[in-house]
């Protein structure tokens, strides 16, 4: 994954916000404009296999999952919070939601009782994204 892993390796503190920045960043100038129109993606249906076509579903669909995903954890109660938590992420793709989850639980001083996350993905060459962010910020995951 050249590229993008330099770019998130380099990312410190890795947010979402930067991981969809570096995504915009690395499109071939054809597709800057209309990321989702990227052949692979077929409406963000298919399974994707390409680095292009990675970064062309975070730059066109990765903001509104962001938005999403923090509207849904806004009102989680997190004050009654304790113990250990797993997160799993079924059809996690590049694991927006788990950093997402994983943010707000740092927002609200909660990540110490974090101790397991489970990806789970068909497309293996997306899953593997999704380890790379794991990777490179171990302290939250």
């Amino acid at each position: 994954m050249g590229t993008y892993r330099e770019e998130i390796r380099k990312c410190q503190p890795l947010q979402m916000e930067n991981i969809i920045n570096i995504c915009k960043s690395l499109l071939p100038p054809e597709w800057k404009r209309t990321p989702y129109r990227y052949p692979e993606l077929f409406n963000g249906l298919n399974l994707l296999t390409t680095e292009d076509g990675m970064n062309s579903y975070m730059a066109a669909y990765g903001e509104m999952h962001m938005k999403k995903c923090r509207a849904a954890f806004q009102n989680f109660p997190y004050d009654s919070l304790e113990g250990a938590v797993e997160i799993v992420d079924w059809g996690c793709g590049q694991g927006i939601g788990s950093m997402c989850a994983i943010e707000a639980l740092d927002q609200h001083e909660k990540l110490r009782w974090l101790r397991k996350v489970t990806l789970v993905e068909p497309s293996p060459n997306t899953l593997q994204r999704a380890h790379t962010c794991r990777t490179f910020s171990p302290q939250c995951w």
